[in-house]
């Protein structure tokens, strides 16, 4: 998410990344996932994201991570 946001490619290093399993996925069923980065300063680009079955209003596991920019 943070390399589509870019308007140059360059290098970038996980700062923070936290992920929230909010319930079990169902076996032998594809994971899906979305994220956005959803916003990009000089130095850090912040991205959330879900992981869902089906319907990313019912989600699996939420993330959020902070990336720093070189």
């Amino acid at each position: 998410a943070v390399f589509q946001a870019l308007r140059v490619p360059q290098p970038i290093a996980t700062l923070d990344l936290r992920i929230d399993y909010l319930r079990p996925a169902t076996p032998d069923r594809d994971v899906l996932a979305q994220a956005h980065c959803f916003k990009v300063t000089k130095h850090v680009a912040f991205v959330r994201g879900f992981a869902f079955h089906d319907n990313v209003d019912d989600p699996i596991a939420h993330a959020a991570g902070t990336f720093m920019l070189s």
